[in-house]
């Protein structure tokens, strides 16, 4: 009987454990190839949706955040882990293993399109939207194409072998843009935005099997024996995820009812701006610190000090960038938008102060707890911003209407972050809070610097560029010791940890 029919072997094309290379090595090269791609991601995003913008009406972006947040929904609240368990689990390279995980995948898409066909029934009836009832249901097959997607997907990021992960993501992303530009071009509907989402899937699931080839390709099997260890990781990655859910995107739900579709579509631009720097913590994390700090337990290293050494460059350089977002605001949405737009320049500086306590300060906390396998305390974190926001939302709608309800839920992510600090704590990891309180102090000025030189340009009438360019300068000469501080670590000796 071959290895293979056995299936108890690892897959040696994508197993880096074994390999010679030095995880610094491995780290910065990981990051070089997240943050280009992310790069380029954002690049593509931003000029697919400067393009839709002008294209299709507001209303239409309105309609599509409770889409995508009910689709988002489905997704988590049935989020078995499967990714985090190959990269974390000690078999995730085993042919079997990664096969059962790839069934139980295939599985959840099929249930889930089931499931989005009801939620497109009760969303037409909340919303009075008869527009929902297909169209919900037609942007839910890009789950059944989500459970199609090589398990190779997952592996390369369990080896940091990342070059592949990149290329397919970007070319899923250029064939979703061209499809919503073309579709909008020859009929201005949101259905440009329905069909872009899922062609975007189904590239994404067609070129894994094809860009990221293994020794042991997908097919559907089932072992006993893995069940257990995949749904045992994957009970606390599902808690975590749904709760994440209601903490992050739950507040969407509540804005459709709050405020007009033409605001909310503004919103939704303002949601785009924000995730530029939250998604590329948001990678780094899931491609690169949860397969470094999984590697450092596994080999019983010195997690405290990787935890803090990573903590601390990606912190300098994510608070360098969301001080540029804060304080430059009202810029970037006048560069980019057309004046109707010009809503989102305070709905993105809401947002973005959340997401330096719910993304950055929290999300490398977050990614260490998952190395030592606590999924347990990302739930805990996502319920305490939870029950933040069933306080302070009602109570911000009451005073100031959807702006206060918008400050109340971002207010709420202080809440994740504190649980975050106490599990991390409880892992005997120090030296997180002061850390965190020096960067905070740094971002704050910076955001309020940055905020005043802009205003103070506009004012002298020296023009938009003009603001972008003081923007960035203030911002970099406050962060500069910490990004020099950086720089040294991305350059330090082969044999270093740091990323």
């Amino acid at each position: 009987m071959s290895n293979d029919q056995r299936g108890g072997v690892a897959e040696p094309a994508l197993e880096a454990d074994s390999q010679p290379e030095g995880s610094g090595n491995r780290g910065k090269r990981a990051v070089l190839w997240t943050v280009l791609g992310y790069g380029g991601s954002q690049v593509l995003r931003l000029v697919g949706n400067l393009i839709l913008v002008r294209l299709l009406p507001r209303e239409y972006f309105g309609l599509m955040v409770v889409v995508n947040t009910l689709l988002l929904g489905l997704e988590l609240f049935s989020d078995l882990g499967i990714g985090q368990s190959l990269i974390q689990n000690k078999r995730g390279n085993e042919a079997t293993f990664f096969r059962t995980a790839w069934t139980l995948q295939l599985i959840r898409g099929f249930v889930l399109w089931g499931v989005a066909v009801v939620g497109g029934v009760v969303a037409a009836g909340v919303y009075d939207e008869p527009r929902y009832y297909l169209m919900i249901p037609a942007a839910a097959l890009s789950a059944i194409a989500a459970g199609t997607v090589s398990t190779q997907f997952y592996r390369a990021n369990r080896s940091m072998l990342l070059g592949r992960v990149v290329l397919l993501d970007l070319a899923a992303q250029v064939v979703s843009i061209s499809v919503m530009v073309t579709w909008a071009l020859l009929d201005p509907s949101p259905w440009a935005l329905v069909c872009g989402g899922v062609s975007a899937m189904v590239t994404r699931a067609i070129i894994s099997h094809r860009l990221l080839p293994g020794s042991a390709p997908d097919r559907v099997a089932w072992d006993p024996d893995a069940v257990p260890q995949l749904l045992h990781f994957g009970k606390w990655i599902f808690v975590s995820t749904a709760l994440a859910f209601l903490a992050g995107e739950g507040d969407r739900f509540a804005f459709g009812k709050m405020t007009d579709w033409q605001t909310l579509g503004v919103f939704s631009i303002a949601a785009v701006l924000a995730q530029v720097p939250a998604q590329l913590m948001g990678a780094l994390a899931s491609r690169v610190f949860l397969p470094l700090f999984s590697r450092a337990v596994r080999a019983g290293e010195d997690v405290n000090r990787l935890y803090l050494e990573v903590r601390n460059s990606a912190l300098s350089g994510g608070g360098w960038l969301l001080s540029g977002v804060i304080g430059g605001a009202p810029t970037i949405v006048a560069i980019l938008y057309p004046d109707s737009y010009s809503e989102a320049a305070w709905m993105l500086r809401v947002l973005a102060c959340g997401i330096w306590f719910g993304v950055m300060l929290e999300g490398t906390n977050g990614v260490v707890l998952l190395a030592h396998g606590l999924p347990k305390w990302t739930a805990a974190g996502s319920a305490g911003k939870l029950i933040g926001m069933g306080i302070a939302m009602p109570i911000g709608y009451s005073v100031a209407g959807f702006e206060g309800a918008l400050v109340g839920s971002s207010a709420a992510q202080v809440v994740r972050y504190c649980v975050s600090v106490y599990a991390t704590r409880g892992l005997g990891l120090r030296g997180g809070p002061p850390q965190d309180l020096i960067l905070s102090v740094v971002l704050g000025l910076a955001c309020a610097a940055s905020a005043y030189a802009a205003t103070y340009v506009r004012g002298a009438g020296w023009g938009l560029a003009t603001e972008a360019i003081v923007v960035f300068l203030v911002c970099t000469s406050i962060w500069a010791p910490h990004l020099l501080a950086l720089a040294k670590r991305v350059i330090a000796r082969p044999g270093d940890h740091a990323a």
